[in-house]
């Protein structure tokens, strides 16, 4: 893993995960690879009908693993699939687990740049801030570890969540986060 002594980058933005001009789109989805909802309809309507065709030559996988395909007429290079999400079975430790696999597989693909949505989980029974607390020192933990993965970005669609994931980035509550710019970015 290599690069532990260097230091990373951690970005909240504004926007759709799907604009981004990343290596890859780290994204949670079904062990099916199905993504829900209207971002679901909105993957799979940006990236084409070759995303598609690549989840279903590869579903189903197991639940807390990863799986990577091609990100289609997406700007990313590739989507990395973290199964986590399952009806009544979305925990913690099934996002950690998920979302550690889809780092391993960026590490192993040597993915520099990744960018994820930001996740809200009351189904797994965790508050905002629970889930960004979460998933923000998962973060931290995976590239402290030492990875070839630079920049990581978490794409925020409201205020407030734009709020909690930057004050988990930069420690301290998200009242002391001021308005939303367009980006926060945080060197680790």
């Amino acid at each position: 893993m290599g690069r532990g002594w260097m230091r990373y980058e951690l970005a909240v933005r504004k926007g759709a995960v799907l604009d981004q001009e990343v290596d890859a789109l780290l994204i949670p989805t079904t062990r099916d690879l199905v993504v829900g909802g209207s971002f679901g309809t909105a993957l799979l309507r940006a990236a084409g009908p070759e995303l598609q065709a690549a989840c279903r030559r590869i579903a189903p996988i197991g639940l807390g693993d990863a799986a990577v395909t091609t990100a289609g007429d997406l700007k990313a290079l590739i989507v990395i699939h973290a199964a986590c999400i399952s009806l009544g079975q979305t925990t913690k430790s099934l996002i950690e687990r998920a979302y550690t696999c889809g780092f391993e597989l960026a590490e192993r693909g040597g993915i520099q740049t990744v960018a994820t949505p930001a996740l809200n989980i009351p189904a797994a029974g965790m508050s905002l801030d629970e889930t960004t607390r979460m998933l923000v020192k998962l973060v931290k933990g995976c590239l402290d570890g030492g990875t070839v993965v630079q920049r990581l970005v978490f794409t925020v669609a409201s205020v407030e969540v734009f709020r909690a994931y930057s004050a988990a980035c930069r420690g301290g509550s998200p009242e002391e986060v001021p308005p939303p710019d367009d980006v926060q970015t945080f060197r680790i």
